[in-house]
């Protein structure tokens, strides 16, 4: 129950020789991707997510679920990166001080053409992964980032970890 050894590696700032602490921040990135999809499996041992239904199904009335009905596009699309969805290039940094927007603002905001069909080419992208962390979202009915927070981060005893950029 106790720690036998405890020691930070590495530095936060090379060039200004400051070294790592316990109390240094690390932006999640592309690593973020894995809190989306160990949320979606959550979801679908408890049942609440079905892998094979089509997304649309899962989202609110609105230009989003209008945009994606029909199109074939399933949770296992999202999470194998076949959905088929150009990858959308637009600004992901967001300037300190500067308000982000809600997962269906950013998504809605930023719908990339559906180039290819469902299933039929692999290609990574954000906006997918972004999409499928907007049905935990809405399925769970909490907040992503405070979903991530109860199901992943408090159980794992994660309690310096958080996922919003404002921390």
């Amino acid at each position: 129950g106790n720690s036998v050894f405890t020691r930070d590696f590495g530095y936060a700032d090379k060039e200004s020789n400051v070294e790592v602490s316990a109390d240094t921040v690390f932006e999640w990135g592309t690593a973020s991707q894995l809190l989306i999809w160990v949320s979606v499996l959550q979801l679908a041992e408890t049942e609440e997510i079905d892998m094979q239904k089509e997304v649309s199904e899962y989202l609110p009335e609105g230009e989003l679920k209008e945009t994606l009905t029909g199109t074939g596009v399933t949770m296992e699309h999202l999470m194998n990166y076949s959905s088929g969805f150009q990858d959308s290039l637009f600004e992901k940094i967001i300037p300190e001080g500067v308000a982000y927007g809600t997962l269906a603002e950013t998504l809605t905001n930023n719908i990339p053409k559906h180039t290819y069909g469902a299933g039929s080419v692999v290609s990574v992208s954000d906006w997918p992964a972004a999409l499928a962390a907007y049905v935990v979202e809405y399925v769970s009915g909490v907040d992503y980032a405070q979903y991530v927070k109860c199901n992943i981060f408090s159980p794992l005893e994660m309690n310096h970890t958080a996922m919003l950029p404002d921390l």
